[in-house]
């Protein structure tokens, strides 16, 4: 399973940066001792939002969530559910040393593994392609975290949903409402009405909305 685990990762810093597809056998070798996996199997958290956070962490299967406390709100919102293999950071807060702007817990019978900052830095040393392209995650995770926000006030909770419906499609069933609940920003009750009301109109007043909602 590491070194599954381990291709996954370097395949994902590949597809971010360019000029890493040569290097791929000896970052193979460099980080394969530096990889640890986490003890525990339990539900819980890895991170902690407004901690220091001095890991990354990287899982092949199961799920895990990225929270935080609602601004409006007394339930979470959950910008990130992962599910299957996900690299799980807060690439600006790890990498800067800044507060994490969110948690990151799991469920139950989850395997974690775990890079710490000081081996992420030494590949960003041994490698220059390798800060290009840690560069661009960083990028591309804060454009995404605007944009999550930004859609919590642009658009109402059941566009929200059909947003969500549309990006998990046939996973969302594998995800408990509670966590598409957060999701979306509402609270479980919230989500249930949406449901019962989409469920009113049937499948193709549920189609019709999605298929509005996609051509604007």
């Amino acid at each position: 399973m590491t070194t599954h685990v381990l291709h996954y990762f370097i395949d994902q810093l590949i597809a971010a940066g360019d000029g890493l597809e040569s290097f791929k056998p000896d970052l193979l070798t460099l980080l394969m001792p530096l990889l640890h996996k986490e003890h525990s199997q339990a539900a819980r958290q890895l991170m902690i939002k407004d901690d220091i956070p001095r890991k990354l962490y990287i899982k092949y299967a199961g799920f895990a969530m990225g929270s935080r406390e609602s601004l409006r709100n007394m339930f979470p919102v959950a910008p990130y559910l992962w599910l299957g293999p996900a690299v799980m950071a807060d690439w600006r807060a790890l990498l800067l040393k800044k507060p994490a702007r969110f948690d990151i817990s799991v469920e139950q019978h989850t395997d974690v593994y775990s890079l710490r900052l000081a081996d992420v830095k030494f590949i960003i040393d041994r490698f220059r392609p390798v800060k290009g392209a840690i560069r661009n995650l960083v990028r591309n995770q804060n454009i995404y975290l605007n944009s999550y926000d930004r859609n919590l006030y642009q658009y109402d909770a059941t566009e929200r949903y059909l947003h969500m419906a549309e990006d998990f499609g046939d996973r969302l069933d594998s995800i408990a409402k509670k966590y598409q609940a957060a999701h979306v920003g509402i609270a479980p009750e919230s989500l249930s009405r949406i449901l019962r009301n989409l469920g009113r109109g049937g499948q193709s007043s549920l189609r019709h909305r999605l298929g509005m909602l996609l051509a604007l």
